[in-house]
């Protein structure tokens, strides 16, 4: 990645960040075999996945739809992500398309509290 100008990321290992000179970037994800290339620039985005897919062996399957199990719809300026379809395969694999919902184990109109103080390690 760092041959076609990426850094990686200091906080995920599946995360590469390009930042071109005039502020645009690119971020691209790997998990696997599969691969996502977003950033605020089209032709650049166009430019450093073409230069990724002239190292690795890989398809541009066009506009991203679904990644990882998460679905991806665009409603204008909005990104919508979900993962009903993942959840409705595992509902029905354990047998429970059809289950009865109930109620969380948690008092009826329980608000929880920010917590303010320093991370308790032992937690």
């Amino acid at each position: 990645m760092r041959k076609i100008g990426f850094e990686h990321s200091q906080s995920n290992a599946g995360i590469f960040i390009h930042k071109g000179s005039n502020g645009d970037i690119v971020v691209t994800m790997i998990y696997v075999n599969d691969s996502s290339f977003m950033g605020n620039n089209a032709t650049l985005v166009k430019e450093k996945k073409k230069a990724f897919m002239g190292i690795w062996k890989c398809h541009d399957l066009g506009e991203l739809n679904e990644f990882l199990e998460i679905t991806i719809r665009r409603s204008g300026h909005k990104i919508i992500l979900d993962q009903k379809a993942y959840l409705t395969k595992v509902l029905d694999h354990f047998g429970m398309t059809n289950a009865i919902t109930a109620n969380m184990p948690l008092p009826h109109g329980y608000t929880p509290i920010t917590h303010t103080g320093n991370p308790e390690p032992t937690l």
